[in-house]
């Protein structure tokens, strides 16, 4: 009899300590829960919220801005732009007229090949494909070759030439030539005088 209430009472103290495991467990696990909630909420705040771009119609002349606006965005919050389809979702509830219509038969045959609804560099490169300019280097060098100084100031001046050069993989010494070429010949009188 003294052997059964011994294994009674073994067996009752590990039932005890097992229901007292498994309590602890289902707390950590609640606690694991309400920390990830809290750090979510953490990180959600630190996130940056910029505007959104204007939507985009599919006028050439917009998409390159409409696609690195996104990319600030998406790069400013990273935590509510977490994946790729949140990103192609984004985007593309922006998208109006021809750019919609183009992504409308995409969306409707959602199919797991088509990879602009599922990779957001897939998404950017077809719309891009699609509205972007081509011949990006072509129409920045069509534009530098109509720039001229005229009435703007020599720092407004060098603004616009450089944001232009930067799509033209040109040397220093091309640049050098060109940017000259274009200046008024007051500030170029004023250069030989240095």
């Amino acid at each position: 009899m003294l052997k059964e209430n011994i294994v009674y009472c073994l067996k009752r103290q590990l039932f005890c300590v097992y229901s007292f495991v498994s309590i602890l467990f289902s707390f950590l696990v609640l606690l694991v829960f309400i920390l990830s909630i809290v750090y979510q909420h953490i990180k959600r705040k630190m996130d940056v919220k910029l505007p959104f771009p204007p939507c985009f119609d599919g006028k050439k002349e917009d998409c390159r801005n409409f696609i690195n606006t996104l990319g600030m965005v998406f790069k400013a919050a990273p935590s509510m732009y977490s994946n790729d389809s949140i990103k192609i979702i984004t985007a593309s509830s922006l998208l109006r007229g021809a750019a919609q219509e183009w992504f409308n038969p995409h969306w409707e045959h959602q199919d797991k090949n088509n990879s602009i609804l599922f990779n957001y560099s897939d998404f950017v490169d077809a719309l891009q494909k699609r509205f972007g300019d081509p011949h990006k280097k072509e129409t920045a060098i069509h534009r530098l070759e109509k720039l001229v100084q005229g009435n703007l100031s020599v720092p407004e001046f060098a603004s616009q030439f450089q944001q232009i050069t930067l799509d033209i993989d040109w040397n220093d010494s091309a640049l050098c030539y060109q940017y000259r070429s274009k200046l008024n010949s007051k500030v170029l009188d004023l250069l030989m005088h240095f």
